[in-house]
Parts: structure tokens; C-alpha cells; sequence
């Protein structure tokens, strides 16, 4: 998607992008990208990777169990 103000000219869209740009030069650098934001102009947050998510609960409820066996394991604590 692009806007212009003007037919032959996306210049306002990649940020005030000069008409002698250097060709070679990474689009950041010449300030024509920006943080990514949804259509009601709130920045978008990335979602974290599904499988990520499963590892980490598959990790925590291992250790969970791991630290109920070890604890079973001992005994009671005494107090003194």
C-alpha cells in the first residue's frame, strides 16, 4: 500500500527520502523505515512464537515436579 501527495512520487512515503538517494544504502539508514504499526496507529507488539510458549510450560511444569519428588524424597523438615 502507498499514498503520495503527488502521481509520481512516493517521497512522503518513505519518509522525506531525497530524489539523489544512495541506491546502495540500507532503507534504515536512510530513515525510510519506521516501527511497525497497526491501521488505528498503535505499535504492534510481537506475539510470542507458540512453540516457545509450549517449551517453556513443558520447563516450568518439569521443574515443578522435579522440586515435589525431591521434596518427597527428604522427608519432613523439623523445626527446632
Amino acid at each position: 500500500m502507498g499514498t503520495a501527495t503527488q502521481v509520481n512520487s512516493l517521497n512522503k512515503d518513505l519518509n522525506g527520502v531525497p530524489k539523489t538517494y544512495d541506491g546502495a544504502a540500507r532503507w534504515s539508514t536512510l530513515g525510510a523505515l519506521a516501527d511497525p504499526l497497526s491501521a488505528s496507529g498503535v505499535a504492534i507488539v510481537p506475539e510470542i512464537n507458540p512453540d516457545m510458549a509450549v517449551a517453556v510450560l513443558a520447563l516450568v511444569a518439569i521443574a515443578t515436579q522435579h522440586r515435589k519428588r525431591v521434596r518427597a524424597a527428604r522427608g519432613p523438615v523439623l523445626h527446632l
